[in-house]
């Protein structure tokens, strides 16, 4: 078959607490030895090797490969290696990896410091990158299926599912196509799976067959619904009597109530015509009232009346005053706000030359810790620091200087501001004082046309007591007007005539219609229950179709689901059947029967009938080497197998991979290799 790798021997130096051993192997190989004795460490140096991890795939920061002393603290500055010599198809190399500390001697201090790790690598004691090196091991094999092919018990700690795809990735997967010919079922059924695999299928299928049970489940209440919501039978035959000869007594009065109107039109035209004639004489009057109020007013407006220039000065000067009034407020008020302003400046100036005092008053005080490298922060030697004070006294003088000018500059701002603030105070103090003045010329002239006003008031009404009003003149001239006399006569009988004549009144006949059409209302309400019934039992005939076609409906989904389980179950058995041929013994359960009947995946090894979680560890290791033999036919490659707790098994497993069993031995207190 493919590539054969075997290991003749294995020498470690301070790997783990073995300071130094050599071991050569054979195809078959034991190590007897106590527990603790050192048997794993031979395991975690032949991977560390190869891959930098432990037999149990810990990286080497994870678990302690240095040695250690008798107080349990690492011994500094050894080397731990470990070399190997391969047989790989008959060809010899020599692969070593080097874990070395590094140890640094910092300027200034008497001792080294630990700085870390490095690792060397060998091959054919050719030093080679780590890159190098991981290339040349992947050549010879892959780190993952190296563990599958060296550990017995590795490939039944995997999780199922990665199990069963390498298990079916020996094998081959089972083509439905292949399943489904010579059955017409199954090509019917992989017809509908357009782009759903079986199990996508299979749960679309129970969603429509559970959406199905819910909707037939509910039909039975639903035609309850209807039936106890359908109205009761009435006579309906009689109902449909009674209101043809409601409909023939409403006929009847509608005939009436016509005729009536009919009488009406005539008389309704007279009446109008007298009620145009009375519009027309109103209107007529409302036009000679008119005429005489308007030649009373104009007689009135040629008169000239002595107060009004008064009264329009006066009116002048009361708005005049509460302008005045208003303005001199409102300055009184700015006085205020410009008095606090100018307080709040002067405070100011006095904080600006205080300032500038202590700003002046500063001095330059030299601490000696000061002068320090701003690097390494050691003193500065004599000359450097004289240079140093030269230069500080400097900058201190320069911004000391910025900092009193900056001041200045302020304070100076700072009493313009108040000087323009004082000279706006006295310009308004001015004019509310001349403000005041208008107030007071404003108040005497409101006064003396008050007087006039009411002396000349006082006169004119003495002289219109021997005159008729406006409103006495007016009812004069209209008691005099003798068309208006005669319009008001005439309006007056025609209303009378129009008050008297109420015509044809029809209220009595559209009384009783109105009574007879709510009964045909109630018996239409009555009769529109047979229409109710009717619907309600067309309604419950539909939903028994209804619950008729779910049920075919649900048949056929059911029939589906069966030949779907069925084709499972041939798919099942196939590739069942498919990968138990690739071993001897060990069989693997690729399938589990649920309640529901549903073929769920997964993957269970069996030996001799025993589940592999229940087999002794003889039987589990006797499982794992026949699974080993079948990946190793796979995948074209042997690499040695080590078998941990080999005291336990009495015949060693059948294989052409090189075993290295590993022995619990009590009577070894050192590791010996037989």
């Amino acid at each position: 078959m493919g590539k054969n790798i075997e290991l003749r021997k294995l020498e470690l130096s301070n790997f783990k607490g073995i300071k130094q051993k050599t071991i050569d192997f054979n195809h078959v190989t034991s190590i007897f030895g106590q527990n603790a004795a050192g048997k794993t460490t031979i395991m975690d140096a032949w991977t560390w090797l190869l891959f930098g991890t432990d037999s149990k795939g810990n990286s080497d920061s994870n678990f302690a490969i240095k040695t250690l002393d008798a107080n349990g603290k690492v011994i500094p500055k050894i080397e731990h290696s470990v070399t190997a010599t391969l047989d790989v198809d008959g060809k010899e190399y020599k692969v070593q990896r080097i874990l070395k500390e590094k140890w640094v001697k910092v300027r200034g201090d008497l001792e080294t410091t630990f700085k870390g790790n490095t690792t060397d690598y060998f091959w054919n004691e050719v030093p080679k990158s780590k890159a190098e090196y991981e290339g040349k091991i992947s050549e010879l094999i892959d780190k993952n299926i190296f563990s599958l092919l060296s550990d017995p018990l590795l490939f039944n700690s995997l999780h199922w599912e990665k199990q069963r795809a390498i298990l079916i990735g020996i094998a081959g997967e089972i083509d439905n196509a292949s399943i489904a010919m010579g059955n017409d079922d199954y090509e019917a059924l992989l017809k509908k799976l357009d782009d759903k695999d079986l199990e996508e299928y299979k749960k679309e299928l129970a969603s429509k067959r559970k959406k199905l049970n819910d909707a037939i489940r509910d039909i039975p209440s639903r035609i309850d619904e209807v039936t106890n919501n359908k109205p009761e039978a009435l006579d309906f035959g009689a109902l449909e009597k009674e209101k043809s000869e409601l409909l023939e007594k409403i006929e009847k009065l509608d005939g009436e109530i016509q005729d009536r109107n009919k009488a009406n039109e005539s008389a309704n035209a007279e009446r109008q015509k007298k009620s145009d004639r009375v519009f027309e004489l109103k209107t007529r009057n409302q036009n000679i009232e008119f005429e005489i109020k308007r030649n009373i007013n104009a007689e009135a407006s040629k008169e000239s009346d002595p107060t009004e220039s008064i009264r329009i000065n006066l009116g002048n000067a009361k708005d005049n005053l509460e302008r005045y009034e208003r303005g001199v407020q409102k300055l009184e008020s700015e006085v205020s706000d410009y008095k606090l302003e100018i307080e709040t400046t002067e405070k100011e100036i006095v904080e600006k030359r205080k300032e500038w005092e202590d700003e002046n008053a500063k001095e330059l005080i030299f601490d000696a810790g000061s002068f320090k490298c701003p690097s390494c922060k050691r003193p500065l030697e004599a000359d450097d620091i004289e240079t140093e004070k030269e230069r500080m006294t400097i900058d201190f003088r320069t911004d000391k200087q910025k900092s009193l000018e900056l001041i200045n500059k302020q304070g100076a701002n700072l009493a313009d501001r108040k000087k323009q603030l004082e000279t706006s105070l006295e310009s308004i103090s001015k004019r509310i004082s001349e403000g005041r003045v208008k107030v007071q010329e404003t108040k005497e002239a409101v006064t003396k046309l008050e007087t006039e006003l009411a002396e000349l008031e006082s006169n004119k009404n003495s002289q219109q007591k021997s005159e008729l009003t406006p409103d006495l003149k007016f009812k004069s001239e209209l008691e005099s007007n003798k068309e208006y006399q005669a319009n008001i006569q005439v309006i007056k009988n025609l209303e009378t005539d129009l008050e008297g004549g109420t015509g044809f009144d029809a209220s009595d006949l559209t009384v009783q219609r109105n009574h007879l059409n709510n009964e045909l209302y109630a018996i239409d309400g009555q009769l529109r229950k047979k229409e109710e019934i009717e619907k309600a039992d067309t309604r419950i005939i539909e939903l028994g179709e209804e619950e008729k076609k779910y049920a075919q409906q649900i048949a056929d989904i059911e029939k589906e689901q069966f030949i779907a389980q069925e084709f499972t179950i041939s798919k099942v058995n196939m590739i069942e059947t498919k990968v138990n041929a690739l071993f001897p013994v060990t069989k693997f359960k690729m399938f589990e029967l649920q309640v529901n009947g549903a073929q769920v995946p997964t993957c269970i090894a069996t030996y001799k009938g025993v589940g592999f979680k229940d087999l002794n560890t003889a039987g589990q290791i006797h499982c794992g080497i026949e699974i080993i033999n079948t990946l190793c036919k796979h995948y074209g490659i042997r690499v040695p197998v080590f078998i941990d707790n080999s005291e336990s098994i009495v015949e060693t497993p059948s294989t052409d991979s090189q075993l290295i069993r590993l022995v619990v031995s009590e009577n070894h207190k050192e590791l010996k290799v037989v």
